[in-house]
């Protein structure tokens, strides 16, 4: 795949798919795959998903064990199909295997919205940013955590502010938190790098 086809909102997303499997780290598809949870929670017919998405969040940040959130939903009858994609073992190509069988199941997400959310979550792999621990100022970590912990990244303008008030220069890093048309949610690429996440 080319720097274009990546960028290209139309291209067909199993292919940006691979790219995420090459690129992502286990954390970053589990918590893509908490946001499709949380939009197939408003559909009848995927009603098992429900309370799953804090689940994922919680393996993803390793705030539960996968043997902790298995005795959970062992709690929980008529998932186990849906416990299956969702709590693979923790290796990257089945995980990466499950994202692919969640997209499929919630065809309600349109195609420009997952490809966003796979830019949102990687940015563009083709160039990838070098943060300067300089730019991880008090200011900028502060307000990163606290939109990855409200999942409210209204504040991502104030963060490109603090960024740049600490000597970001970068183009990439600016944009991304200045544009308003842009969806955050946790796994952004550019709160990842200010907190240090993988």
């Amino acid at each position: 795949m080319t720097e274009d086809e990546w960028l290209d909102r139309n291209d067909p997303y199993p292919r940006q798919l691979a790219v995420v499997q090459d690129f992502a780290s286990v954390r970053k598809m589990r918590l893509m795959a908490s946001v499709l949870t949380r939009i197939g929670q408003a559909q009848p017919q995927h009603d098992e998903a429900k309370r799953c998405d804090d689940l994922i969040e919680a393996l993803a940040d390793a705030r539960r064990t996968w043997e902790e959130i298995a005795v959970e939903l062992e709690s929980r009858p008529g998932n186990w199909r849906f416990t299956q994609i969702l709590f693979p073992p923790d290796d990257r190509r089945s995980v990466a295997m499950a994202l692919r069988k969640l997209v499929a199941m919630y065809p309600i997400a349109p195609k420009p919205f997952i490809i966003d959310l796979m830019h949102e979550v990687i940015g563009n792999p083709f160039w990838p940013v070098v943060f300067s621990s300089k730019w991880r100022t008090s200011t900028a970590v502060a307000i990163a955590q606290g939109m990855y912990e409200s999942r409210d990244f209204g504040a991502m303008p104030i963060l490109a502010d603090a960024l740049q008030d600490a000597g970001c220069d970068s183009d990439d890093v600016l944009d991304h938190c200045r544009d308003p048309e842009r969806v955050h949610v946790r796994g952004c690429w550019v709160v990842d790098l200010v907190l240090g996440k993988e």
